[in-house]
């Protein structure tokens, strides 16, 4: 047991602000991980629905950001009979929208905190 309790309670808080902020950064990996794998897939399945939909425009196309193998096209039996490629065009774009937008306000979280916890370790904010 530590004689001056003072340095004890100082010595624990240091350790569980350490354990904390790695648990913050494995998570913020994790995250990041999955939302490029969630990216890519919506971005695939968009890849994929313009090539098979002969009345998709090619302008309002979003390319994958990875250099990925084209799709090959497939026969159009193969695909289901009653696919609303618009409407699904539409949700894909709606989709990455909103992770951008989550991407951007998780950002902005993660700055406030970082200035938070600066403001902490200086004795000057309170």
């Amino acid at each position: 047991m530590s004689t001056n309790p003072k340095f004890g309670r100082e010595a624990l808080r240091v350790r569980f602000s350490d354990a904390a902020t790695s648990i913050s950064e494995l998570y913020r990996t994790a995250v990041l991980s999955y939302d490029a794998g969630y990216r890519d897939a919506l971005l695939y399945v968009h890849h994929y629905i313009l090539l098979n939909t002969p009345r998709a425009v090619a302008g309002d196309a979003v390319l994958p950001h990875s250099a990925q193998s084209p799709v090959g096209t497939t026969s159009s039996s193969a695909s289901p009979p009653l696919l609303d490629a618009d409407r699904l065009l539409r949700f894909i774009q709606n989709s990455l929208k909103r992770h951008e937008l989550v991407s951007v306000a998780s950002r902005g979280t993660l700055r406030r905190r970082k200035r938070s916890l600066s403001c902490v370790d200086r004795s000057a904010c309170g």
